[in-house]
């Protein structure tokens, strides 16, 4: 190394130019250049860093960036996830670091944070994770903290939904055979800040159907909600509204617009938080997909879409919105054997509410019927 040569001041630079790049507004990533700058920094900071850049399947471009950074027994993963778009740029950055023997008992330490770097205030996720090996065979233990903020964005006319949960949990794991893990304690609190729900619009909203859904008898049951309709006759406002009288009822919601679901299956498939994602969406009482279509599927997200779907069904309710009539679907899902299954799950027993009409986004303001609990107490 030349004398006097400081290389951490290269790094610094190296680094701010990259970051400079990433930053707003986010333009593409130049794969090549990014490279180039990764091999450089890796050799003056004494680091590991490896970078991989997937593209989508799709033809809109974009991609999925993975940087992984190593020093001794320690390692961090930064994931940038731009939905497949060239000119959003990423929506979805993961952030995870992995501790080991950091307290000197052979323990595992991992610190997860996922954000969305343009909107910081729609989605949070922290997650602190730490196992300790149990003997020589292989078995650990060890337990979770988790803390998740969601603010969907539904458009405009769109309910104000803000999704707040935490959770601990304790679990024993080993090699090659699935994690037993239980439940310590948790919260979790879905507000919607405008639950109205308006009868005398033009949309054929079934009252009487809609009433008997806000019992949450469905629910219980183990039976689907199919909401289809046009743009803006208010699908996701009267789904989170029965979510919404679910969590009353101490029922477990999640709430997930299908597009951005897919984007985090498939950052979880990377960064290993997949299994613990997949069994927090198929334990739910209620699971609540919204916006369905109208893309087509790609091969990957039809087969989590029947992951799912096959766990859950007979074992909880799911809720999907759609502005597609139900037997568009199969297109969607884009192979017919697929389609075939996971409709077969999703449709059998499932109560159909169509909606028809202009959008009610143009009179959202005017004066609005009695709240689901006021309609149901009548």
């Amino acid at each position: 190394m030349l004398p006097n040569y400081r290389p951490d001041c290269a790094v610094e630079r190296l680094f701010q130019s990259t970051s400079d790049n990433l930053a707003m507004p986010m333009l593409p990533i130049r794969v090549k250049a990014a490279e180039r700058e990764l091999l450089l920094m890796s050799d003056l900071a004494g680091l590991s860093i490896e970078g991989t850049f997937v593209r989508p399947e799709g033809a809109t471009g974009g991609g999925l960036l993975r940087l992984k950074i190593a020093q001794d027994r320690s390692e961090g993963v930064i994931g940038l996830d731009n939905l497949g778009s060239d000119t959003v740029g990423p929506l979805q950055m993961a952030n995870v670091v992995t501790f080991n023997d950091a307290l000197h008992g052979f323990e595992t330490t991992t610190l997860t944070g996922v954000i969305t770097p343009q909107h910081p205030d729609r989605m949070s996720l922290v997650q602190m994770m730490q196992s300790y090996p149990v003997g020589s065979s292989g078995l650990s233990a060890g337990y979770s903290l988790v803390y998740l903020r969601q603010h969907p964005d539904g458009g405009a006319g769109a309910p104000d939904i803000d999704v707040t949960s935490a959770m601990g949990t304790a679990f024993l794991s080993y090699p090659f055979v699935r994690t037993l893990d239980r439940s310590l304690w948790g919260q979790a609190e879905l507000t919607i800040r405008n639950e109205d729900v308006d009868f005398r619009s033009p949309r054929r909203l079934d009252k009487a159907l809609f009433q008997e859904l806000a019992t949450g008898r469905w629910i219980k049951e183990k039976r689907n909600l199919l909401i289809t309709g046009p743009c803006g006759v208010g699908k996701t406002w009267l789904a989170c509204a029965l979510g919404q009288r679910a969590c009353r009822d101490n029922a477990t919601v999640i709430y997930k617009r299908l597009p951005r679901l897919f984007s985090e299956l498939q950052l979880a498939h990377d960064d290993g938080r997949f299994p613990r994602i997949f069994r927090q969406l198929v334990k739910a009482d209620l699971l609540i997909l919204d916006d369905w279509g109208p893309e087509r599927m790609t091969a990957p997200q039809r087969r989590d879409l029947m992951e799912i779907v096959e766990d859950r069904y007979g074992n909880g309710a799911t809720l999907v919105t759609s502005q597609l009539p139900v037997d568009a679907w199969h297109d969607i899902i884009d192979e017919p054997t697929f389609a075939d299954a996971i409709l077969d799950r999703l449709i059998h027993n499932a109560h159909r509410l169509p909606l028809e009409g202009p959008s009610m986004r143009k009179t959202r303001d005017a004066p609005v019927a009695k709240t689901v609990d006021e309609q149901t107490d009548t």
